[in-house]
């Protein structure tokens, strides 16, 4: 097997950065309290300065928490900050977003949204 590739564009600089993330594995809906918990995980090597965990749908921003930061996991034990919602009536097709402020270069931001699907 041969692999080839191809550079296309400027390579990043590799200093230590920032990565936050959320997963749909244990972004949760509690249909009883109607309550979306969303665990926003700390995955680079440098400290995250604050961030913003958003509910949208449509574009429509309908709930924001705001974090003051979160420490990197350098010793490799998680480190987790969880966004709780309430008066969640409806989760599905909920957009669930993390946005670190404007000053943050992170990792990568592929892992920083995804489309609650209840199951």
């Amino acid at each position: 097997m041969v692999v080839e590739i191809d550079l296309v564009g400027e390579p990043r600089e590799t200093d230590p950065r920032v990565d936050l993330a959320v997963s749909p594995i244990d972004t949760v809906y509690d249909a009883a309290s109607a309550t979306l918990t969303v665990p926003v995980h700390s995955i680079g090597i440098r400290d995250a300065d604050p961030f913003t965990v958003r509910l949208s749908r449509d574009d429509a921003i309908f709930g924001e928490q705001h974090f003051d930061g979160l420490e990197a996991p350098v010793d490799l034990m998680p480190r987790i900050a969880a966004a709780a919602f309430s008066d969640v009536t409806e989760p599905d097709g909920i957009v669930v977003s993390v946005e670190p402020d404007e000053t943050t270069d992170e990792i990568t931001t592929v892992n920083n949204a995804l489309t609650f699907r209840a199951q």
